[in-house]
């Protein structure tokens, strides 16, 4: 187990600094493959990672920094990258600015029992992205189990974290339901590799539900116990299935090395929690911890829906 923090300031120190940490810090394989590309490698697997530094250029926007996490070797079937934007806010209805380039980035990994690394990358004070690469803690065998997520921030006026989610997209195994229209073309939202296929993190085809997300949990991720004030830190259980006229199914396959959703209501961004079984976790809002009241969703803050990375088991 490990964990470490970095000072950063463009998105490439965030690929380079998952490479440090990955290679001296957390038991992985890991180098920079070229001048923007950074590849990953966990003990006893095939298969690498890589994370990818680029300019993007997005709805006619100026060139937005951007991390791509891809697989290597053979694409499964339906394979979709990840991509982060890391871009500044700035809609009419919300005050002041909110994302841009990053400053801060925290990274968790392991390499055993199921390897994963998993980076908060702070913005602004108190906002964040999340990156993960990493396998499913597999509920019953079956072959790759392989995952790649991020942020790919659909069209910010588009996000409704805190308001209405039942029956739309989930873009990434680290945001809510926003409208399918906000994708960035091509999706860009990631997923796991199943058997040679690949399960998307957004409703097309093969896709996965779990956690923070219309089918599960949601509840619980804002509310305490009201008399002990105990915050539970739940599992993110996986589904991957389909809907259609024609066929609806859902089959539970793990859960995300290293991860758990829980309420940020009495955390601070970055705070250290040991449970009773003396793991070390920190936690992390989806965004940015506040109120979203705004009936149209603000683009940043997300109510009080958080994530725990694992700091030491």
């Amino acid at each position: 187990m490990a964990y470490a923090s970095y000072n950063v300031s463009t998105t490439l120190e965030v690929v380079e600094a998952m490479v440090d940490f990955a290679q001296n810090l957390a038991g992985w394989t890991a180098s920079m493959t070229s001048s923007d590309t950074g590849t990953f490698t966990a003990p006893g697997k095939d298969r690498s990672f890589t994370a990818q530094s680029v300019l993007t250029r997005w709805f006619g926007s100026p060139n937005t920094p951007t991390i791509y996490l891809d697989l290597t070797g053979t694409p499964p079937t339906g394979y979709e990258r990840s991509l982060t934007y890391f871009r500044q806010i700035t809609e009419s209805y919300m005050s002041g600015t909110a994302g841009g380039p990053p400053s801060k980035v925290d990274l968790f990994g392991r390499a055993s029992p199921t390897p994963f690394i998993v980076a908060a990358v702070e913005t602004q004070p108190g906002s964040f992205r999340h990156l993960y690469m990493g396998y499913v803690e597999q509920f019953a065998p079956f072959s790759g189990g392989e995952i790649i997520s991020g942020c790919p921030d659909p069209t910010s006026t588009e996000l409704l974290y805190a308001y209405r989610y039942a029956g739309w997209s989930t873009p990434s195994l680290f945001e809510y339901n926003v409208r399918t229209s906000g994708f960035p073309s091509g999706g860009y939202s990631g997923g796991i590799n199943i058997n040679g296929t690949f399960a998307k993190f957004r409703r097309s085809g093969l896709f996965v539900e779990g956690g923070p997300r219309r089918r599960s949990m949601l509840s619980p991720l804002r509310t305490t116990n009201a008399f002990s004030g105990y915050t539970p830190l739940n599992p993110i259980n996986l589904y991957y299935g389909t809907e259609s006229s024609t066929q609806d199914y859902w089959i539970p396959i793990g859960t995300p090395a290293g991860v758990r959703t829980l309420s940020m209501a009495n955390f601070f961004p970055g705070q250290q929690v040991t449970l009773p079984d003396e793991s070390a976790w920190r936690v992390y809002p989806l965004r940015k911890k506040g109120p979203n009241t705004n009936s149209i969703g603000n683009p940043e803050t997300s109510g009080d829906y958080g994530f725990a990375f694992l700091m030491d088991d």
